[in-house]
């Protein structure tokens, strides 16, 4: 068996955007958010409409998967695999966006449903030592105390995430392990056959069952994503190029000799050489 990538945009919204496999999104969402007994997700319709574009100048949105529960709380659940450098701010603009587009036209601010952001990193958003799954709401200050309800959001960081197959203990755990791991295994561990959600999921991610039309969109996504990280590791190493020419051309000035240069700044002599000809 060959599992296909679930951190891709297409195969995420087979596990979790799709009506007919509503039971994997309630499954993800109440072990994301770690509902308990009496406050569990029992029942979710997914919302297509809410992933058309917001202005007429944009492709499409970053939402991924737009549901409502049985209480008419609204979700945005989100895959980032780039580490885009306003995430933070972004998360906050859509969930603000989709709290405000509740209300028609005199609607009055009582029918206000909470927006609850669960966003999918595969890099580290909060550069600290955070576990890998994080959750966020408005409090005062002061007391701590929860007063704004309408928004809240929750992460998973992916690369903080380290546990091994034998240590994956809830279903948090599994869910998690199965986004970051699915890929990399031709069949389903025997410690991951519980929730059965989590086998559903397994099944939808095996590539046979995909037409031929979802298999060229699925890698398709996957040469833009290898492209973008081409592009991103070749300007890194441009930059660094630079920085460490704009610093052999410092010393040079300061009349460092060139072996020195060379061994300081892993340019060859051949290059600071040139560089010191074009200075005079």
């Amino acid at each position: 068996m060959k599992f296909l990538n679930p951190t891709t945009d297409i195969a995420f919204k087979k596990l979790f955007g799709s009506q007919e496999r509503a039971d994997l999104t309630i499954s993800f969402l109440n072990s994301v958010l770690e509902r308990r007994e009496g406050e569990l997700i029992t029942l979710v319709q997914i919302n297509d409409s809410a992933n058309k574009p917001i202005t007429k100048d944009m492709e499409r949105t970053f939402v991924d998967v737009h549901c409502t529960d049985q209480k008419n709380n609204k979700y945005i659940i989100e895959v980032q695999v780039e580490d885009e450098r306003n995430f933070m701010e972004r998360s906050q603009f859509y969930a603000s966006f989709f709290l405000t587009r509740q209300l028609e036209r005199k609607a009055p601010y009582s029918d206000l449903v909470p927006v609850i952001f669960v966003g999918v990193l595969d890099f580290s958003l909060f550069k600290d030592d955070s576990d890998f799954l994080s959750h966020h709401v408005i409090v005062n200050s002061k007391t701590g105390n929860r007063t704004f309800r309408h928004l809240e959001w929750h992460f998973i960081e992916l690369k903080k995430f380290t546990k091994k197959l034998d240590q994956l203990a809830t279903p948090l755990d599994k869910w998690t392990y199965f986004l970051k791991h699915a890929n990399e295994m031709n069949q389903i561990p025997a410690t991951m056959k519980t929730p059965q959600e989590l086998v559903t999921a397994f099944d939808v991610l095996e590539q046979h069952h995909w037409s031929e039309a979802e298999l060229q969109k699925y890698y398709a996504e996957l040469d833009i994503w290898r492209g973008a990280v081409d592009l991103e590791r070749g300007a890194r190493a441009e930059g660094r190029a630079e920085g460490a020419r704009s610093i052999a051309i410092k010393l040079l000035k300061a009349g460092i000799d060139i072996k020195t240069i060379a061994s300081s700044t892993d340019l060859s002599i051949e290059e600071i050489e040139t560089l010191k000809s074009n200075i005079g």
